[in-house]
């Protein structure tokens, strides 16, 4: 029950408190409602949420994107199966998201996306001298067009 478990050095929990995350969360259970006698699991994961900054010219009636650059954000999961204190196996994911009042546990910002100045002059110097698309991201590259 005390063993720890972490995303990286981001996020890190033991596999009791994740079971006692889960059974409040999930089943709106206490401490005293699980058997921690029988057995039971303990996951930690994470996932990506990726969100981009674009660059883009309107030209011939289009928006162009001439700089792509994103930012991920990493987020837990706690996934617990374990007896309730009438023998019962429950199993059930916490999702530590927004939408259930949790923030990111991790931000990566690739260079540039917050510097708007320079994604805007870069987007101008890449349509004037017809340039490649500037690309910096996680989940594609160039030729990219969205």
């Amino acid at each position: 029950m005390d063993v720890t478990l972490t995303i990286g050095s981001y996020f890190l929990n033991n596999v009791e408190n994740i079971i006692l995350d889960v059974a409040e969360f999930c089943f709106g259970l206490g401490s005293g409602d699980i058997l921690f006698s029988q057995p039971g699991t303990a996951r930690l994961l994470h996932s990506y949420s990726y969100i981009s900054h674009l660059g883009r010219i309107y030209t011939n009636r289009d928006w162009e994107t001439m700089v792509d650059i994103e930012m991920r954000e990493w987020y837990a999961h706690e996934y617990a199966s374990f007896a309730d204190d009438s023998g019962i196996t429950k199993t059930a994911i916490l999702d530590r998201i927004p939408e259930n009042g949790y923030g990111p546990i991790k931000e990566e910002y690739r260079a540039h996306y917050s510097d708007d100045t320079w994604i805007y002059n870069t987007a101008l110097e890449i349509y004037t001298f017809d340039l490649q698309t500037y690309c910096d991201a996680w989940t594609h590259s160039i030729p990219y067009n969205p």
